[in-house]
């Protein structure tokens, strides 16, 4: 069953599109509703779609924004575009950013022509399941760059490759990037399927402070990428040469070591020659990886871990503090109270107090 959902501020349109069509006829559900593009949003980072029915003229993000911002995370999704006739201006530009069809809300009940529609939309639906990931297209990595930045012969460029594990939400992560890279140099897209971002800066050791504040955000907040790769920096002009870079440096080593430690924070016995051991590695590769992503040297990188995981067991659970301080894998209870003031700035029992006073208000 093809999952459908309505995004419109009028809900009296979204209640007669659902009772009108005869879904179940062209095997298809209406699973979910909108009332704006942010709305929208918000439910497609967690939920998958076949089918949007897209409204043009909604508050807050209107269905043409919507769709530029979204149609390249979301490959196998058709966008049909739900159209007044005034607004026929917006529905040719609609197509240019990735809509496939469109019904008029007056032909709504006419079943020769939705039928027609829908027949088009399980077609496009076929054919995408068998199609490519869309291309590396520097024309369009380049717009986004003309939208932020008019001195680009000024600039220094690198590229970054974020490379996902199959079937994962690549929406979610995008909108990761939104929040994260605003204010910051840098613009993205979905090609081949990686998330490549073009990050610029008039220094060149700006543009490595920037993708390593870029990365402690984004890879905490998504286990789904699984490969990251870098570009040297170059110029203007070196751009594409800078993303085959990039695509061919995409190596899994940070990531596999942040995982592995995720998993084994708690071991006391963890040091950097056995996580080098366990992951088949040699120690320089490993501290090499984790300082190039988070900017911290080994035992500082799983004090990190291992404080967040104690912070959470403070929040939420009745444990002792010489029970957290064992179980996130410190050997004494001083030694654990001396990192956790430092990271925190209060000691563990005054943060327990202060966070479980939060929750009660």
């Amino acid at each position: 069953m093809l999952k459908v959902m309505i995004i419109d501020d009028d809900s009296m349109v979204f209640r007669i599109v659902k009772k009108t069509i005869p879904w179940e006829k062209y095997n298809m559900s209406v699973e979910a509703y909108a009332p704006n593009g942010m709305k929208a949003i918000e439910y497609l980072t967690e939920n998958k779609m076949d089918i949007l029915f897209v409204d043009l003229s909604m508050p807050h993000m209107g269905g043409v924004e919507l769709i530029k911002r979204i149609y390249e995370y979301l490959p196998e999704t058709v966008f049909v575009i739900l159209s007044s006739h005034s607004e026929y201006r917006f529905v040719k530009e609609s197509f240019c950013v990735g809509a496939f069809d469109y019904l008029l809300k007056v032909d709504i009940d006419d079943e020769e022509i939705v039928e027609a529609m829908l027949k088009r939309v399980t077609d496009k639906l076929h054919i995408m399941g068998k199609e490519e990931e869309r291309h590396f297209d520097l024309g369009d990595l380049i717009s986004k760059l003309n939208m932020v930045s008019c001195e680009k012969d000024e600039y220094w460029y690198k590229i970054q490759a974020l490379s996902m594990k199959k079937n994962i939400n690549r929406l979610k992560v995008a909108e990761s990037l939104f929040r994260i890279t605003e204010g910051q140099g840098a613009v993205y897209g979905c090609y081949d399927g990686c998330i490549i971002l073009l990050h610029f800066a008039k220094d060149k050791n700006q543009i490595d402070k920037q993708i390593l504040s870029i990365n402690e955000n984004l890879l905490n907040e998504n286990g789904d990428i699984i490969g990251t790769g870098e570009s040297t920096a170059g110029i203007y002009r070196d751009i594409e040469s800078l993303y085959f870079e990039a695509v061919k440096n995409i190596d899994d080593g940070f990531l596999r070591i942040k995982e592995y430690l995720k998993q084994n924070y708690f071991r006391q016995e963890l040091s950097l020659q056995v996580v080098a051991n366990e992951l088949n590695m040699n120690k320089r590769m490993v501290s090499r990886y984790i300082a190039d992503y988070s900017g911290l040297m080994f035992k500082a990188y799983l004090n990190e871990i291992r404080i967040r995981n104690a912070q959470e067991k403070l929040q939420t659970t009745n444990m002792r503090i010489q029970e957290i301080a064992y179980t996130c894998g410190y050997v004494n209870v001083e030694h654990f109270t001396r990192i956790f003031t430092e990271k925190t700035g209060r000691s563990p029992s005054q943060y327990a107090v202060v966070k479980k006073a939060d929750k009660m208000e």
